[in-house]
C-alpha cells in the first residue's frame, strides 16, 4: 500500500534546515517523513428515481448524501459529484 508523505510539513522541514543542499534534500529519507492524513473512500450507489427528461436522461439519487444526478442509463456515473462516494456499492434490492 502507497504511504502518502505530508509535502506541506515535509516543505517547511526543508526551509528550516537552511544548510540542506540539494544533494541532501535528494538523500532524504521519505520513509521516515509523517504519514499525511487521507480520506477514506467512501462507496455508495445510485437509486433510480423513473423520472425522466424524454430524452434518454433519468434522475437518480446518490444513497449517501440524497443529491440528485441526471443521465443516461447507459453511462456509469463513477462519483457522486456533491458528496465524493465512489459509486460502486450495489444496490441493495
Amino acid at each position: 500500500m502507497p504511504k502518502y508523505v505530508d509535502a506541506d510539513l515535509l516543505k517547511l522541514q526543508i526551509e528550516r534546515g537552511a544548510e540542506m543542499t540539494e544533494k541532501k534534500i535528494r538523500l532524504l529519507d521519505l520513509s521516515q517523513q509523517p504519514i499525511a492524513d487521507v480520506v477514506p473512500v467512501v462507496h455508495a450507489h445510485w437509486i433510480a428515481t423513473g423520472r425522466s427528461d424524454g430524452n434518454d436522461n433519468y434522475d437518480f439519487v446518490c444513497c449517501r448524501c440524497k443529491h440528485t444526478d441526471i443521465h443516461s442509463r447507459q453511462v456509469k456515473v463513477p462519483y457522486c459529484w456533491f458528496c465524493g462516494a465512489r459509486m460502486d456499492e450495489r444496490e441493495e434490492k
